[in-house]
């Protein structure tokens, strides 16, 4: 069965090519910034309130990134488009991009306070991999530097 993600994700032999991040870091509450591609390479940053960063680069397993693939097709990432309205002072902004093996990226971004189910199913999702830095000592530590 296709969806517009699936459409936009292509055949699934190039999904190897595919990126999926997580920028959730605000500045007086620190936060994370998650990136895993379709090769299974993860980068975790943990962010503390006093900004400074823990970088953590691991492999995910194959099926946990199947999965997140998977949640990314069942909840039709593309299209969804949380309500809009002004921020809140020192509100969360979360954002998740998803490139495509063509290099198209798709950004949807959405207000802490803003319920939107299949928005928090993917992020979620990407907490999965931030969980796996449990017991894993970080390859720098270090003021956390918007890229």
């Amino acid at each position: 069965m296709s969806n517009p993600t699936r459409d936009f994700l292509g055949d699934e032999p190039l999904w190897t090519a595919v990126r999926i991040e997580l920028y959730d870091v605000q500045g007086l509450w620190g936060g994370r910034r998650i990136r895993v591609d379709g090769h299974r390479n993860a980068v975790v940053e943990v962010v503390a309130r006093t900004m400074l960063a823990r970088r953590y680069e691991f492999q995910v397993e194959e099926d946990l990134l199947a999965r997140l693939l998977e949640v990314m097709v069942e909840q039709d990432f593309v299209t969804i488009r949380p309500p809009e309205r002004p921020g809140i002072p020192d509100e969360a902004r979360p954002s998740i991009t998803l490139v495509s093996p063509s290099g198209k990226a798709v950004t949807v971004a959405k207000w802490a306070g803003v319920r939107e189910p299949r928005f928090a199913a993917a992020y979620r999702a990407l907490l999965e991999i931030e969980a796996l830095t449990a017991g894993l000592e970080p390859v720098s530590e270090a003021r956390f530097a918007r890229e």
